[in-house]
């Protein structure tokens, strides 16, 4: 499971139970928030579809999909953005 790995790589780091769970909260927020983020959550489908089709991602690609701007991420997204993102898409045609 990975966030039982997760916990396993944060013992670690923490020196004591509090500054385990704070560490451990202070994580998944952020990733909650990148999850949430429409640019960065396209981003990753783009990265899981470069991983489906040729099983293995160069950091070169990783970097050039991070990189590249949000209107050509969003675009290229598998999933249909939202209204609002739409309304920026072409503003920023």
């Amino acid at each position: 499971d990975d966030l039982v790995s997760v916990r396993r790589l944060l013992g670690n780091r923490a020196g004591n139970e509090r500054q385990f769970e704070r560490l451990e909260r202070r994580l998944l927020e952020k990733t909650e928030h990148l999850l949430h983020d429409e640019v960065h959550m396209a981003v990753i489908e783009s990265i899981a579809g470069e991983l489906l089709e040729k099983r293995t991602i160069s950091r070169r690609t990783v970097r050039h999909f991070f990189s590249a701007s949000p209107a050509t991420v969003l675009l290229r997204c598998p999933w249909q953005p939202s209204p609002a993102t739409k309304s920026i898409l072409k503003l920023l045609r």
